[in-house]
């Protein structure tokens, strides 16, 4: 059952960015408030499994959720689509990247 968390946390990562283009938050519960509808039978699964992880439950075990196991499937594979879809990045990015760092350590540990 705890799995669950492990597997949604980037599901609603990617719905995040998605959604608004920035870094999502660290917070699990700060991302269900923003993706997930609370009356929605899938946010009403999440959370049971949240309560009862705060409760102190061991999530060893347990039968498998339908709602959750049917979203993460095909939120799985709408990402999945969507990032073959998506352009290539570009050859030299890694290059600019890696010069960039060098020259963000150059000037960090440069003394006066």
């Amino acid at each position: 059952m705890k799995k669950y968390f492990y597997v949604l946390r980037p599901i609603l990562a990617c719905e995040w960015i998605e959604k608004r283009n920035e870094m999502p938050p660290i917070a699990f519960q700060e991302l269900m408030k923003e993706i997930m509808p609370p009356d929605s039978e899938v946010g009403m699964e999440v959370r049971g499994l949240l309560e009862r992880k705060r409760a102190g439950e061991e999530l060893d075990s347990g039968l498998p959720l339908k709602a959750i196991n049917d979203y993460l499937e095909e939120r799985i594979r709408y990402f999945g689509q969507a990032a073959s879809e998506a352009p290539a990045v570009h050859e030299d990015t890694e290059q600019e990247l890696d010069i960039l760092f060098r020259q963000l350590l150059t000037e960090a540990w440069q003394t006066d």
